[in-house]
């Protein structure tokens, strides 16, 4: 079987974080019942097994939303926390993963609090639970996949995985392939980039030689690091992933891993002109990495760019950062794949294009999709009660994302990963009763 390493996280910064301060005080009341002791101690063990956000996600879920002044509590934990997140991913330094560490450990701490202050009246009897929970726990779930991490990102995207396969079958054997996904960020490309990483490490679990490397985000994540811009041009962006690149991964290179994945993720407001002359700079440097330690190579590289499934909606500044990464895609075709764009009438699985009328490889995705993806969950590879859970869940994009809402689909990735999310703490409910 795979021998599959994870290295350990907590990467130490020089600089300070104003972190969250709680003043969570618990109620008084009585002693708790046997309930919601259970509870408490389902928390705490989900805090250290699934991590903080599986919790707060939870939590959200579990509270009543009349207890105003708890609910409030989390709604102050969640927030930092979040922020934090977003404040790594977009500037993704060595010294913002330490800033996000102690949010981290900081929100930890204010959950413990927090459980140990819950009462009877603040939690939510089951009977409570919005109805897409409640459709979804009349769904026979598949425990053993429905607890996979894989199966939180591996919805539809079918287009963009043939791209994949095909470069992957055109370059195999290829010591360094680079992979370039370009998204909107509601279509989730980093979910997508760890997925094509999970689907690997899968596929070499019958050889016992194989030893994969990548960068844990909690128990169940893999870690999308951000791609640090620096104003001084392409040659201190350079020296600046280099010392990342190797403060990040020092373990990798001390260990015999036979394949490896790196992640890195772009928001477009972080675009500089520099930028293709660096990134055929990282290609080069990654090449000569990859020959000095004679192992496989995998390269993700995530820019977010809103509205990219929108052509019509696209600014100037927009197109000319798709154009510049898709130039650089061209011309580095030997290594690099753009999973990106598709050309109208083209075969999937061709090496994409920028046509006059693109088609962004990760788009909204089909109502249809989510009924396969259902079906695929369920024991026996049926879920009879798919459509009401459809319905279901049209209405709670509805009533949670009015602005995007279509109805009937198609969904953002990032809704349709909020209801993969459900049926997992559902399928994790199960199993644990």
């Amino acid at each position: 079987m795979l021998n599959e390493k994870r290295p350990a996280e907590g990467l130490i910064s020089k600089t300070l974080y104003v972190c969250i301060s709680l003043d969570l005080q618990p109620t008084k009341s009585k002693m708790p019942t046997s309930c919601l002791r259970d509870t408490q101690y389902e928390l705490k063990k989900c805090l250290a097994e699934q991590g903080v956000e599986f919790v707060l996600d939870e939590l959200e879920r579990r509270l009543r939303r009349s207890r105003t002044s708890i609910f409030n509590d989390l709604a102050l934990l969640k927030a930092k926390y979040l922020n934090a997140k977003k404040a790594f991913v977009i500037q993704g330094t060595i010294e913002y993963r330490g800033e996000f560490d102690i949010v981290a450990n900081r929100t930890r701490e204010g959950l413990l609090v927090l459980i140990d202050a819950l009462t009877e009246a603040d939690l939510r009897p089951p009977d409570e639970d919005i109805p897409l929970i409640q459709a979804l726990r009349r769904l026979p779930i598949d425990l053993d996949k429905a607890t996979e991490p894989l199966y939180l990102v591996n919805c539809d995207r079918v287009d963009a995985k043939k791209t994949y396969s095909s470069a992957r079958r055109q370059k195999i054997g290829a010591p360094l392939q680079f992979f370039l996904v370009q998204a909107c960020p509601e279509q989730m490309p980093h979910s997508f980039a760890e997925r094509l990483i999970r689907e690997e490490v899968k596929k070499l679990e019958s050889d016992p030689d194989a030893q994969v490397y990548f960068k844990p985000n909690g128990p169940e994540r893999i870690l999308i690091q951000g791609l640090t811009v620096e104003s001084g041009g392409a040659e201190e962006t350079l020296d600046t992933f280099k010392s990342d690149f190797s403060r990040a991964n020092a373990d990798f290179f001390r260990s015999n891993y036979s394949h490896a994945a790196f992640a890195f993720a772009l928001h477009e407001t972080n675009w500089d002109d520099s930028l293709p002359e660096c990134l055929d700079e990282i290609l080069a440097w990654q090449r000569n990495l990859c020959g000095k330690s004679r192992r496989l190579f995998a390269f993700f590289l995530v820019v977010y760019i809103k509205n990219f499934d929108k052509p019509e909606a696209l600014t100037s500044r927009q197109v000319a950062i798709r154009e510049q990464l898709e130039a650089f895609a061209r011309r580095t075709g030997d290594i690099v794949t753009a999973i990106s764009l598709k050309i109208p009438g083209e075969e999937p699985g061709e090496s994409a294009r920028t046509p006059a009328q693109p088609i962004a490889l990760l788009h909204p995705v089909p109502q249809d999709e989510v009924e396969k993806w259902l079906h695929r969950i369920a024991q026996d590879g049926h879920a009879p009660n798919y459509r009401e859970i459809l319905d279901q869940f049209d209405r709670y994009i509805e009533e949670t994302n009015p602005a995007r809402y279509r109805k009937n689909g198609p969904y953002d990735m990032r809704d349709v990963q909020e209801l993969q999310k459900m049926v997992r703490q559902v399928a994790q409910e199960q199993a644990q009763s």
